[in-house]
């Protein structure tokens, strides 16, 4: 994919995803005070599908269709092509992939993200703790995300935290989508004073990496993508936690 259309295709996400506060970072002494972190991911969100993405995957129940057709051999796609609305289509064949994706083993990336952001940490010398639950929102609507990233305070009561360890709290969502042989991939944070309840930082930021042919994507239950996704989230943590004043620069 080349630069300008990279660029053009981040300008028209930020645009159409709605209204969201700007990047703030903590002033020093905000994080003077804190000595650990402990680093709660949000309830993994559906990812994206470009309703033009094709791919032939194993047969996956899709229970919007009749049994007979799933039962007929034919591939998820195949199938929902012959679904009439493309949107529906798309979010088909996503629920499919994530399916076949969390085969072996639960495919959780919030959760992926949020412990590699605790391995960055740990590596500074800071103390991680990762809550053991996901934080839930109403929804995963534009609206949803965007009123929880600006809310200017916490929407979890993080007091029992306050004690000698004197943690930071960090919630992490992201959203990804798959258009155009690109993921794009997204990543908040927000940084909180669990004494006070008040968001000291945040912080909302993108990343576009280039897939290789759909065939090779999403086989071996996703093991490309997943190296990928990883690998692109990485890079964005650590400019994010940079950011935020958690890490020096390297």
């Amino acid at each position: 994919m080349t630069k300008p259309f990279r660029i053009s295709l981040i300008i028209l996400i930020i645009t159409t995803s709605g209204c969201a506060s700007l990047d703030s970072s903590p002033k020093k002494e905000n994080l003077a005070k804190f000595s650990s972190a402990f680093i709660v991911p949000l309830e993994y969100a559906p990812f994206g599908i470009d309703p033009t993405f094709k791919y032939v995957t194993p047969v996956i129940p899709v229970p919007v269709l009749p049994a007979t057709q799933i039962a007929s051999g034919l591939s998820v796609v195949s199938v929902l092509m012959q679904l009439p609305d493309a949107l529906k289509r798309s979010e088909a064949i996503a629920r499919a992939l994530e399916q076949d994706m969390s085969a072996k083993s639960p495919w959780q990336p919030t959760l992926k993200l949020a412990n590699d952001a605790a391995d960055i940490l740990k590596s500074k010398g800071m103390p991680v703790i990762v809550a053991a639950k996901p934080l839930k929102l109403s929804s995963y609507s534009n609206q949803a995300i965007n009123a929880w990233y600006n809310n200017d305070r916490a929407t979890t009561d993080f007091t029992g935290l306050s004690s000698a360890h004197s943690p930071y709290a960090l919630e992490i969502l992201q959203g990804s989508s798959v258009s155009n042989g690109s993921l794009m991939l997204e990543l908040r944070m927000k940084l909180i004073d669990p004494t006070t309840g008040e968001v000291i930082g945040r912080r909302r930021d993108y990343e576009l990496a280039d897939l290789p042919a759909a065939e090779l994507v999403f086989k071996d239950n996703g093991q490309i993508y997943k190296d990928v996704f990883l690998a692109t989230g990485h890079k964005l943590m650590q400019k994010s936690l940079d950011y935020l004043g958690l890490i020096m620069k390297e």
